[in-house]
């Protein structure tokens, strides 16, 4: 997956080349900011939530019964439906996959670079 750099642009003020991020990407304005990490969670969960809503449409299973296939509390199945909460575990993401059908893999970008090896 590439990433895509986004130019901020602020026209607030005629002197626009005053601002530090006039030019940068949005991952410097966040990184800036500090919100970096957790721009990038919220928007990994956002995906996640899709994944699992959709996979619960096409199942019928609604939020208690998803519970009770992952034998744990509708509070839980509540955290991990909420694109917000990024402190979901990966166990409970197996058990929510397991319960629907579904089976989660994880990539990495960018470590064939890293270790220095062609991609």
């Amino acid at each position: 997956m590439t990433r895509k750099t986004v130019n901020v642009v602020l026209c607030e003020s005629t002197k626009m080349t005053q601002h530090k991020h006039v030019g940068s990407s949005l991952d410097d304005l966040l990184e800036s900011d500090g919100t970096l990490e957790q721009a990038e969670a919220e928007a990994l969960k956002r995906v996640i939530v899709w994944q699992i809503q959709q996979a619960m449409g096409y199942t019928g299973v609604n939020k208690s019964q998803l519970a009770q296939k992952m034998h744990t509390s509708r509070t839980v199945v509540n955290r991990l439906l909420d694109e917000k909460d990024t402190g979901v575990t990966i166990t409970t993401l197996v058990k929510a996959g397991r319960a629907l059908g579904m089976r989660w893999t994880l990539e990495s970008d960018g470590i064939m670079a890293l270790l220095g090896l062609p991609e």
